[in-house]
């Protein structure tokens, strides 16, 4: 392998010959160092290859050998290189090509946020251009481990960042740790556990505080499960002091929510006609202008949907330049009277379940089970069934001082003792 490397960097031809005194051709060829290789026969024809340079010296052997050799390929670097030279057009766009994209890949070209809720991502983003960040950098000028550290230090509920460089893109990954730390603040004040809705509660495991239902119990919004109050009794079951604490526990509830949508049977239905207008907006700096079809005209007795997108949204900071380009397609509609069927409300009806599911689920419940019904009443289709839902996540209520505090005649811990807490 290493021998078929030097010999395509030397450069070496492969011939044939026909007739001639073929033996006193080697003989010649060896005496003159002319080294010869791959030599086979091949239908009354003779093959061989041999170095580029020594090709030359063959012609003071042809007089004596009647051997003529003709090239048949030509391999290795002096040929490639010698085909570029004569082709430099094509040997410049291609190495223009390398350098260009070598240069390209030395930039930062594309900034992505995943993660942040409280916080915009043109804040975040205003917050990291100030660093010294922004899309066409120089990636050598790049310090992630800063990144991560700033933006933690700017944002005190930023519980979690990431900066990490591939390629010539670079991802800012963070997670807020807002609820957590008012979790934690609050862990200390005395409260109640109470349901958030009315249902039977499927389980319950206390860890700080009093429980004042049990498996199998029905409930009402409001009501205490779990009491932010431990009583301390004397010897003779008699309540001495009262301390408040931070009521903690796991507790299930299930409850079921009846439901009932309607809609029309007769709608205005939207007919596209095609004639649809598109209308550009750019804003470069301080510049704005639109861009439209001038063979398009708005027709004003017409009526048009509005769809907005943005097409190019960029901020070039060394050249303290930016350049937006906005889309808004004017979407051309005839309104035309039309009566639903009865498959058609049906998923319109579904998919208006489907979206009263998804409000339950990020409240934080989880849907068990579901049952959908539709009629038709006069004009109408209406749709009733029930949502039945497993909730986790109890609601706080503070302790009163006045609950705190000890009475005589014991009436007011018996009131407080129930598991339903009007007060």
């Amino acid at each position: 392998m290493g021998g078929m490397k030097v010999k395509w960097l030397r450069g070496y031809i492969d011939c044939s010959v026909g007739s001639g005194r073929w033996e006193r051709f080697m003989n010649l060829c060896r005496h003159h160092d002319i080294k010869l290789w791959n030599v086979r026969s091949e239908q009354k024809r003779v093959t061989f290859c041999m170095y580029a340079k020594d090709y030359r010296m063959l012609k003071k052997f042809v007089g004596k050998t009647s051997v003529v050799p003709h090239i048949r390929r030509k391999k290795g670097l002096p040929f490639v290189c010698g085909h570029a030279m004569r082709d430099w057009t094509f040997t410049f766009g291609f190495i223009l090509f390398f350098v260009v994209l070598r240069v390209l890949s030395m930039f930062v070209w594309q900034i992505n946020y995943y993660g942040q809720r409280e916080y915009t991502q043109e804040t975040i983003r205003k917050e990291v251009t100030a660093m010294g960040v922004y899309t066409g950098m120089l990636r050598s000028h790049l310090d992630c481990d800063s990144i991560e550290r700033n933006l933690r230090e700017c944002y005190d509920n930023m519980s979690w960042v990431s900066a990490e460089e591939k390629g010539c893109v670079l991802n800012i990954k963070m997670k807020e740790g807002t609820a957590e730390k008012k979790a934690e603040a609050g862990d200390t004040k005395p409260c109640h556990l109470v349901a958030p809705c009315r249902g039977t509660v499927q389980s319950i495991v206390t860890k700080e505080g009093t429980p004042k239902v049990k498996k199998g119990s029905k409930v009402k919004k409001g009501d205490v499960l779990i009491r932010g109050i431990v009583e301390i009794r004397d010897d003779s079951d008699t309540v001495v002091k009262k301390n408040g604490v931070h009521a903690a526990g796991e507790v299930t509830i299930v409850t079921e929510k009846k439901y009932e949508d309607r809609i029309n049977i007769r709608h205005m239905n939207k007919n596209k006609t095609g004639k649809d207008v598109d209308v550009y907006t750019v804003q470069c700096g301080g510049t704005r202008f639109s861009i439209k079809n001038p063979l398009k005209w708005f027709d004003n007795s017409s009526s048009y949907d509005i769809i907005s997108s943005i097409c190019v949204d960029e901020e070039f900071i060394p050249l303290q330049a930016s350049l937006k380009v906005t889309r808004r397609r004017y979407v051309n509609y005839e309104p035309q009277e039309a009566e639903y069927t009865e498959q058609e409300a049906e998923e319109l009806l579904r998919r208006k379940l489907a979206a009263r599911v998804m409000t339950y689920e990020e409240k934080g419940y989880e849907v068990m089970d579901q049952t959908f019904q539709m009629t038709r009443e006069q004009d109408e289709f209406v749709s009733r069934g029930n949502v039945v839902m497993k909730v986790s996540d109890m609601k706080q209520k503070e302790v009163s001082e006045k609950q705190l505090m000890l009475t005589k005649s014991g009436k007011e811990e018996e009131r407080d003792g129930t598991g339903a807490d009007h007060t």
